[in-house]
């Protein structure tokens, strides 16, 4: 069993997250804690719940993919999306088509490579067949339990749908890790190096697969959580196998340990692709002269199916895209000033409406109508697609009415309602997350997660 320690981000060091950075041009960036959930103690599960993150007062459910696709959207407008097919759905703007955001073939087998001589074996390492489980150390506060999920779910909105990782809500750890676990611990005080805000330690066998890791987060270093983020990220990623790359020649990924020039979302398209590659194309060992045919053809190009719509002081944006053989989805609008029990302008129930835009995992495009209820008193309600239709892969959608029914032509969901986040409780099969957007809560949008779809919705009150 061999162990490898790596120490990383140190307090000069300006990570992605880090808005206070000198001479750092980062977003600020704010994670929600507004959502409380219960689940029972002790559940070992896939982190499937979407990622949300706010960057310059805008809101963002799901993958930050978005940003690498480079679809500006401006309100009343369509600029940066003229050049994919575009039409409408009732009061939505629908659009759809390719877009060269992949870092491409070449880029990508160099990092690998260069990664793979990270600890001098020229080996790609990477944990088993089986995604390993998560675990907190005992003691672990609420909020740091909060991060720690929030960056587990970042990490698998990046990873295959076959490998997800896990995480245990027990926070009760109190030992070693054991074959297949990584524990994170949130200490006060120096971690590893003196100036280190982070490290992380793995073990191998022989094979070059990581069998298990461990986690150190010094909780009284990082100003806040925006930087404890990306710190996390940093080190579980460590333990999944990448090592530090030249920062000269890979400035945009989050594992480069003098910081980087990557944005708000916390992993670039280069960290998103590499770890659907080491989890998805990849077997532990894989030696560096064999990655590139070991890869085989990899796609630069996306397939993106979205929607817009406009509220008052901004715009409600959602799709989906495919590259790879992977979808990833997401939904954005403008940041509400307060939480939506607390809008004194809802009385009653309130209720939105809009679309919903997704692809398949043969990337067929799925559209259908969205409407979310909301009873203010108790702060559940309900959220129905209907009208639901599909297109051959690579088609537009076309108008409504159009398509062929997909399925049985609706989903239904039970939401709960938390500060401004929302999460299906009950209904059909699937994982669906979402926001309220704009001011005084005039929008919302979110992704839904299913074995035979991936989309997103938005919709205006």
């Amino acid at each position: 069993m061999a162990g490898r320690v790596t120490a990383a981000l140190a307090v000069a060091i300006c990570l992605p997250l880090l808005a206070a950075c000198v001479g750092g041009g980062a977003p600020a960036i704010h994670l929600h804690d507004d959502a409380v959930r219960t689940e029972p103690l002790g559940v070992v599960g896939i982190d499937s719940w979407s990622p949300v993150l706010t960057v310059d007062n805008t809101t963002y459910v799901g993958s930050g993919v978005v940003e690498s696709l480079g679809i500006v959207l401006v309100a009343g407008g369509q600029e940066g999306i003229q050049s994919l097919r575009a039409g409408r759905h009732g009061d939505t703007r629908v659009f759809h088509g390719r877009v060269r955001n992949g870092v491409g073939r070449d880029r990508l087998v160099q990092y690998l490579r260069e990664d793979a001589r990270f600890d001098g074996t020229d080996e790609i390492e990477r944990f088993g067949v089986r995604p390993p489980v998560v675990r907190a150390l005992a003691g672990t506060s609420d909020e740091q339990w909060y991060e720690l999920r929030l960056a587990v779910q970042t990490i698998n909105a990046a990873l295959p749908r076959g490998y997800q990782l896990r995480t245990d809500t027990a926070r009760s750890y109190q030992r070693q890790p054991a074959a297949g676990e990584i524990v994170v611990s949130f200490t006060r005080g120096t971690v590893c190096e003196a100036a280190a805000w982070g490290c992380a330690i793995s073990s191998t066998s022989s094979s070059g697969e990581i069998t298990a890791g461990e986690v150190w987060i010094d909780s009284t270093r990082p100003d806040g959580r925006n930087e404890r983020l990306g710190i996390l990220i940093h080190e579980i990623l460590h333990v999944l196998g990448r090592g530090h790359p030249d920062p000269y020649a890979f400035p945009d990924t989050i594992m480069v340990a003098t910081g980087t020039e990557n944005s708000g979302f916390v992993l670039s398209q280069l960290d998103r692709e590499a770890l659907l590659a080491v989890y998805g194309r990849l077997d532990p060992g894989t030696r560096e002269q064999d990655i590139y045919l070991a890869l085989g053809d990899w796609e630069d190009r996306s397939v993106v199916v979205g929607g817009v719509m406009d509220i008052p002081g901004g715009t409600v944006a959602f799709g989906a895209a495919e590259m790879n053989g992977h979808v990833q989805a997401w939904s954005s609008g403008p940041t509400p000033w307060e939480w939506l029990e607390d809008n004194e302008t809802l009385l009653g129930s309130a209720r939105w409406s809009g679309r919903l835009v997704g692809l398949t995992p043969r990337a067929k495009t799925v559209a259908g109508a969205a409407d979310l209820s909301i009873r203010l008193a108790t702060l559940d309600g309900r959220l129905d697609f209907t009208g639901l239709e599909s297109w051959a892969a690579d088609a537009a959608p076309g108008a409504a009415g159009t398509g062929s029914r997909w399925g049985d032509g609706d989903l239904g969901y039970g939401v709960e309602v938390g500060g401004n986040q929302f999460w299906a409780t009950s209904g059909d099969d699937g994982i669906v997350d979402g926001s309220f957007f704009g001011v005084a809560h005039e929008g919302m949008g979110g992704v839904v997660k299913r074995e035979d779809l991936t989309a997103a919705f938005g919709g205006s009150r």
